[in-house]
C-alpha cells in the first residue's frame, strides 16, 4: 500500500474541515439534547378558542366548577392552567337538548400522572359499567395522554381530529 503525502497547506485545510465537522457535531448534539429535555406546555387560552371555532359543530363550552367536580371529583380551581370543555346545546327556552356528549380536557401540570389515573378511572369505570353501547363505543376510543408538564382527555367521535389540533 501506497503512502499519501500531504502538502503543508493540505494538512492545514483537513485539520480545519476536521474542526469545522467537530464544531457542527456539536451543536447538533446540544441541541438534540435541549429538545429531550424540553418540557412541553400548550397554550390553553389560544387551544380553547381554536377548538370552539373549528369545532363548533360539537357545541363545545367552557365547563365550571360543579361540572369537573362531578365528573372527575376534583376542583376545577386546583389547575389552573388548563382547559375544561364540554358539549352542551340549548334550545330557545334554556333546555338542554345535548344529543352527544364530548369532553376535550388539557391540563398543564407538574402533577400529571394524578390526573392521567383520575381521568383513566373515569374512562374505565364508564367503559366497564355502562349499558349504553353508543357511550361504551365514545369512551373505548378516548385519547387520554401524559407526559412530563401536561396530561389531555378527549371523549368525542372527532377524538383523533381534536387530539391534532391540539398538537399543532
Amino acid at each position: 500500500m501506497a503512502k499519501i503525502k500531504l502538502t503543508k497547506k493540505a494538512k492545514i485545510g483537513l485539520g480545519v474541515l476536521a474542526g469545522l465537522l467537530a464544531c457542527a457535531l456539536l451543536v447538533t448534539l446540544v441541541i438534540l439534547l435541549l429538545n429531550i429535555f424540553k418540557v412541553k406546555t400548550y397554550d390553553v387560552e389560544k387551544l380553547k378558542t381554536t377548538i370552539i371555532q373549528e369545532y363548533d359543530d360539537l357545541y363545545l363550552t367552557e365547563m365550571d366548577h360543579i361540572d369537573v367536580l362531578d365528573a372527575f371529583g376534583f376542583a376545577k380551581s386546583d389547575v389552573e392552567d388548563s382547559i375544561f370543555l364540554k358539549s352542551l346545546q340549548m334550545d330557545s327556552e334554556g333546555n338542554d337538548i345535548t344529543e352527544n356528549l364530548n369532553y376535550v380536557i388539557v391540563i398543564n401540570t407538574e402533577d400529571y400522572q394524578y390526573y392521567y389515573d383520575i381521568f383513566e378511572s373515569h374512562v374505565d369505570s364508564t367503559v366497564r359499567y355502562t349499558e349504553d353501547k353508543k357511550l361504551y363505543k365514545l369512551y373505548n376510543k378516548a385519547i387520554l395522554k401524559c407526559d412530563k408538564n401536561y396530561v389531555y382527555l378527549i371523549i368525542s367521535s372527532s377524538a383523533k381530529d381534536i387530539e391534532k389540533t391540539i398538537n399543532e
